[in-house]
């Protein structure tokens, strides 16, 4: 690698360009937050000039119901084994996104090869449910951490967790680019609420669907779209059903355009997760925005601020969530500070300002 520049002297222009940086990564079409940063960070790096080479973590041609996981889980660490020795004599650094579980193939793969290969790494792991598989898989997890040149978390508790578990990483913020999702400020605040996560026991969709239950007693009209799919829908739509609650539109997964537009459409926004980081849905949102409403868990509180940025509730607090929902019903000009409060914490997650923070984590300049 060349010597590096200071971030200052060169005011980063150019820092990035001819660079040879290897992402080890799932990328799309495979779903998921991992993938989403992905893409957001090969978009970046290409417009800067940056010779990417793509190592796909994926065998999206193995993704066959019931068949084809058996035989993915079988070849896919030899394939990404093989796919990056072909890549990492042509790399100056390799930047590794990893998450817990499975999704934890690319750094127990990566962080030795690029050892091996000296090349300089950088490993960022998303996922709010770290600490508790750092316990389950000590070993497993403290090893890619403590052989890459620079280890990154998503969020200041994820930080701290692993601090306490014996392994010091960065903090570098989650990437999000607002292009799609256009502010709008809320004069009146209607009942008009969106949810998009997927319908999984980790997002708590069932909890969104109780509270919404509970705010159509005092807002006969309130309307809550729920975008998205999984594996809970069926579920969700009987209890709908059963329960004779009007107004819930699920029109499954919809394109990111469809989504921005829905946010700009909507008025709050509820995220029930029960784990997480620092989720990209509340950065839509608060360019978007939109009032949020959400539940206090993982990195969330460290995003966003209680009655500043957004209104904060325990997790499977339903009843909670309703009540902050009405909340910011009978108090527009409240939902309207938090719109512009989220709206400022969204831009901080953006690619121009945090594109020093890249290029030091890279070795580009000092």
């Amino acid at each position: 690698m060349s010597t590096t520049e200071s971030c200052k002297t060169v005011e980063l222009e150019g820092v990035f360009k001819g660079r040879r940086i290897c992402l080890l990564a799932p990328y799309p079409p495979r779903k998921g937050g991992v993938t989403v940063q992905t893409d957001l960070i090969a978009t970046a790096l290409k417009r800067e000039g940056a010779d990417l080479i793509r190592v796909d973590t994926n065998l999206h041609k193995l993704r066959i119901p019931i068949i084809g996981t058996p035989i993915r889980l079988l070849v896919q660490p030899w394939v990404v084994a093989w796919r990056l020795l072909w890549a990492l004599p042509k790399c100056e650094v390799i930047h590794i996104q990893a998450a817990a579980n499975w999704g934890y193939l690319p750094a127990v793969i990566g962080a030795p090869m690029a050892r091996l290969f000296r090349r300089r790494s950088v490993m960022s792991f998303h996922s709010g449910i770290g600490p508790q598989f750092m316990d389950r898989f000590p070993w497993l997890v403290k090893m890619p951490f403590r052989l890459v040149t620079v280890p990154v978390v998503c969020s200041p508790e994820l930080q701290v967790a692993f601090r306490e578990r014996g392994i010091e990483a960065e903090f570098h913020r989650n990437l999000f680019e607002p292009e799609l999702y256009r502010f709008r400020e809320r004069i009146a605040i209607k009942p008009n609420i969106i949810w998009n996560r997927s319908f999984e026991e980790l997002y708590d969709p069932f909890s969104a669907i109780k509270a919404f239950e509970l705010i159509k007693k005092q807002y006969p009209d309130a309307t809550l779209l729920m975008t998205s799919d999984g594996p809970l829908m069926p579920a969700i739509k009987d209890y709908v059903k059963s329960r004779g609650i009007t107004g819930v539109t699920m029109p499954g997964r919809i394109p990111k355009e469809d989504l921005a537009k829905a946010m700009n459409d909507a008025d709050i926004q509820l995220n029930t997760t029960i784990a997480d980081g620092l989720p990209t849905s509340l950065l839509e949102a608060g360019a978007s925005g939109l009032a949020i409403v959400t539940t206090n868990a993982g990195g969330i509180a460290f995003l966003l601020g209680h009655e500043e940025s957004a209104m904060l509730v325990g997790v499977r607090d339903y009843e909670a969530m309703a009540d902050a929902i009405i909340h910011l019903l009978e108090h527009p000009d409240r939902a309207q500070a938090m719109g512009r409060a989220a709206r400022e914490v969204a831009m901080d997650y953006t690619w121009s300002r945090n594109r020093e923070v890249f290029a030091r984590a890279y070795g580009l300049c000092d």
